[in-house]
């Protein structure tokens, strides 16, 4: 797994000879993570959660090893919702990807970011059947909501 961590950056530029220049603050890029998620049962979870707070801008996978299940013919990537006013979606950012390896899907939420009330776990869900192997690796990137420091 890896972390995407946030990147504050500051750009100063000073006035010399004539030149015009700014001063941009520190902005958000925003994070994300990167996991490999072996496939088990019903629906398999990424362990890092998306943030508080933070919006999705685009989930993504790619087969790394073959899926396999008793009667499983793709998956879905969604969501197990925000315990708070974001129901869960089972298919929010792709459905009946492939399950051979170097299969690859994902994308926006419906055509649009989500902004979460409450830290919000990725999740893998099987199609006809439950896994039983398989490795399947998720990026999610997201914005994060940062307050102003004091």
């Amino acid at each position: 797994m890896t972390v995407i961590n946030t990147l504050p950056i500051l750009i100063e530029e000073s006035q010399d000879d004539g030149y015009v220049v700014a001063n941009v603050a520190f902005t958000e890029l925003g994070g994300g993570v990167v996991e490999d998620v072996t496939l088990s049962g019903a629906t398999s979870d990424l362990s890092v959660q998306v943030p508080q707070g933070a919006r999705i801008e685009a989930v993504t996978a790619r087969v790394m090893e073959a899926v396999t299940g008793g009667g499983v013919t793709g998956f879905n990537v969604g969501d197990a919702g925000d315990g708070g006013g974001l129901a869960a979606n089972a298919t929010r950012y792709a459905s009946a990807l492939g399950i051979s390896a170097g299969a690859t899907g994902g994308g926006f939420a419906g055509g649009a970011t989500i902004a979460y009330d409450g830290a919000v776990i990725i999740r893998l869900a099987a199609i006809g059947g439950t896994f039983s192997g398989g490795r399947v690796r998720v990026r999610a990137s997201w914005t994060p909501l940062t307050l102003p420091e004091a």
